[in-house]
């Protein structure tokens, strides 16, 4: 799937397959928290993301615990 654009915000976001920021845009992900079973990708080494690229965390105290890690997070399982 390609992020080109800003997500509406979010409970919470799960990547369990591939997700890339398109080249061209600014890209924005605001959430609770995210997990990432899959891939995220914004850029590679070869080819850096010439944009802005921000993943705000929205994630509450007391509010759902993600993957044993806390309220909010950006966190990486299994994934790349």
């Amino acid at each position: 799937v390609v992020l080109d654009g800003a997500t509406a915000p979010l409970a919470s976001l799960t990547v369990q397959g591939t997700l890339v920021a398109a080249e061209a845009a600014d890209v924005a992900i605001t959430a609770g928290w995210v997990l990432v079973e899959g891939t995220l990708r914004v850029g590679t080494a070869e080819r850096p993301h010439g944009r802005a690229a921000r993943i705000t965390l929205t994630g509450a105290p007391g509010s759902a615990d993600v993957a044993g890690t806390g309220t909010r997070g950006l966190v990486v399982r299994g994934g790349s």
